[in-house]
């Protein structure tokens, strides 16, 4: 921490996905539960969700370095993370919601049990240490969907 007063709030804002970073009991399951939500609106649209998610990667990287300031290591409000790997987790799946809840589930569960490298990933500091660990969580939730998918067609 190094910064005093408050962060801009537009920052505050972007990194804590409209605020749902100050949900109770679980913000990160909030804030995936938000992107599945953008998902279903834009399932048609894989490209533009591809680029949300890069988009929401690279500007998450750069929020959570600056909120890092204020607030100290990986802040429990920042959510972005989760949002941005929903994002990419999500991009190019077949549009259907089934799978995308299987897709949110399974992420979710890499998240909060993180097997290696996962674990590796939160174990980074900064802006992309914040980022890492989910983008682990849904490589591995995007792996199991293509798995599921081949096998159950």
């Amino acid at each position: 921490m190094g910064e005093t007063g408050a962060p801009p709030k537009a920052l505050k804002l972007f990194a804590t996905g409209l605020y749902s970073g100050y949900l109770p009991l679980a913000p990160a399951t909030w804030a995936s539960i938000f992107a599945l939500i953008i998902w279903y609106l834009l399932r048609n649209e894989p490209v533009i969700l591809l680029i949300l998610g890069i988009a929401t990667l690279l500007l998450g990287i750069i929020a959570s370095n600056r909120l890092i300031r204020y607030w100290g290591d990986d802040p429990r409000p920042i959510v972005i993370d989760e949002i941005a790997a929903m994002f990419l987790l999500l991009s190019f799946i077949r549009p259907d919601i089934k799978i995308a809840i299987v897709g949110f589930l399974l992420f979710r569960f890499f998240d909060v049990v993180k097997p290696p490298p996962v674990n590796i990933g939160e174990k980074m500091h900064g802006g992309f240490g914040i980022m890492a660990d989910d983008l682990i969580a849904a490589g591995y939730s995007r792996l199991v969907i293509t798995l599921l998918t081949l096998i159950l067609g």
